[in-house]
């Protein structure tokens, strides 16, 4: 788990956008439009924005939050435990079915621990039941359904267990 550097974000919004681009072409309404480059560089400058790397390849990237994303409704998670929100997770589509997100979900959750993070949490968009499908065989729960940037969307959390 590597923090990026604005050296690194074309490589990483590569990613990001060929997954988008990937979902649009299945008809999944996720990422679509695609999350702005500025607010990624943003989000790479405020150290929010991480990679994953095996034998020197990248694997994957992902962005994780310690205050919920500010497209969240007002209501939603108000508790003051330690927390950490996922989002913009992608892997290049050549690593499909190769079992890599899950590997980059248990080290993000195994720095999690190690660094006293109670809770990871996510939206999934609704239109995509594989994604939580997909995170609750990684014991993730569903925990409400919201309108999130006027899509409906499935909220998920996991207890990380110290």
């Amino acid at each position: 788990m590597i923090k990026a550097t604005i050296k690194d974000i074309d490589k990483l919004y590569a990613i990001i956008e060929e997954c988008s681009e990937w979902l649009q072409s299945k008809g999944v309404p996720q990422w679509n439009p695609i999350y702005p480059k500025k607010l990624f560089f943003k989000n790479v400058e405020e150290g929010n924005v991480f990679y994953f790397k095996n034998n020197n390849e990248l694997i994957g990237t992902a962005t994780l939050f310690t205050k919920k994303p500010f497209y969240y409704p007002e209501e939603i998670w108000n508790d003051k435990t330690k927390v950490w929100y996922l989002c913009r997770f992608a892997v290049p589509r050549n690593l499909k079915d190769k079992k890599v997100g899950e590997k980059i979900i248990n080290e993000i959750e195994n720095k999690a621990k190690q660094l006293g993070v109670e809770w990871i949490r996510m939206d999934v968009v609704k239109a995509n039941p594989f994604l939580e499908g997909y995170y609750s065989r990684l014991g993730y729960n569903r925990v409400n359904e919201v309108l999130l940037h006027k899509t409906q969307s499935i909220l998920m959390e996991k207890r990380i267990e110290k």
